[in-house]
C-alpha cells in the first residue's frame, strides 16, 4: 500500500474528517454548490486584492 493511500485510510477514520465529509455530500445534495469556475474566480480575486493590499503598504 502506498504512502498516500495509507494517509487518505487514517483521513477516512477520523471522525472529524467523516462528519465533514458528511455535511458537505448534503449541502451538495441539497443543491448547496456552486461550480468550481465560480469559487476558483472568488480566489483569484481574493488573491488579487491581497497582492494589492500589501504593495500599498509597502509604500
Amino acid at each position: 500500500m502506498k504512502t498516500e493511500e495509507k494517509e487518505d485510510l487514517q483521513e477516512i477514520r477520523d471522525d472529524k474528517v467523516r462528519r465533514f465529509i458528511e455535511k458537505s455530500h448534503k449541502q451538495y445534495v441539497a443543491g448547496q454548490s456552486r461550480p468550481a469556475e465560480e469559487l476558483l474566480a472568488e480566489l483569484r480575486d481574493i488573491a488579487r486584492r491581497s497582492r494589492l493590499s500589501t504593495k500599498r503598504r509597502r509604500k
